[in-house]
């Protein structure tokens, strides 16, 4: 199944029932669709688009099929129509040309997902300098990497998880974006205790609630 780890995360089943879509809508969108809250799962942050909404346009030389739009109509994303079971995803920003966001429409879903759970108990977030390879390095080291995506928010978007812990971040040319969230204070500890040295944040990381403000004084 493509979205197995989607499916995985919500502690839900697979959808199993066709969705009316075109012929050329492509088997990881198919699946996706076939579930009956497929539209409402996704539908966190931004809007995925219902099967009589998409549509098909022309955009960096490609035959794109348009499946999202972001909340506030800033930009939307569309799946290349190259006969690929699980295509690459592209996003278009304020009407520009279309370029690369996802590897696969499964990881877009999933990144659609998990960026946005609810949930968390504890969360934190920092603004700071660009990200430098060496901390980069040290998170890949110590956390397990998920699916990276491009071009929105950040240029480079990276996700990270542990045990009871997940990290965010939107990487800039001039700035990176952090957002650490646990779901325990045990963890959120570890999370931020791994982070603090990186890029000066142990002086920038802003807790988003009062328990959090609470652990980040233990530091």
């Amino acid at each position: 199944m493509f979205h197995d780890r989607t499916y995985s995360l919500l502690g839900i089943a697979a959808g199993h029932e066709p969705a009316p879509l075109p012929s050329r809508v492509p088997a990881s969108l198919r699946e996706w669709y076939s579930h009956p809250d497929a539209v409402a799962v996704a539908s966190r942050q931004d809007r995925l688009r219902p099967p009589s909404e998409l549509e098909v346009v022309a955009g960096s030389g490609r035959e794109l099929l348009v499946f999202m739009d972001e909340d506030q109509g800033v930009c939307r994303w569309a799946v290349a129509l190259d006969g690929t079971d699980d295509p690459e995803v592209f996003v278009s920003i304020e009407e520009a040309p279309y370029r690369r966001y996802a590897d696969t429409f499964s990881d877009h879903i999933f990144c659609a997902v998990w960026d946005w759970l609810n949930g968390s108990s504890y969360a934190a977030s920092a603004q700071a300098g660009p990200l430098a390879a060496d901390d980069l390095a040290v998170l890949r080291r110590a956390l397990r990497a998920l699916p990276s995506t491009w071009n929105w928010p950040g240029a480079e978007n990276y996700r990270f998880a542990d045990v009871g812990l997940r990290l965010r971040l939107w990487s800039a040319p001039d700035q990176c974006d952090w957002y650490l969230f646990g779901d325990s204070a045990e963890a959120f500890l570890r999370g931020a205790r791994l982070i603090a040295p990186l890029s000066d944040l142990r002086t920038l990381l802003y807790p988003l609630d009062d328990k959090s403000k609470m652990l980040l004084r233990r530091m």
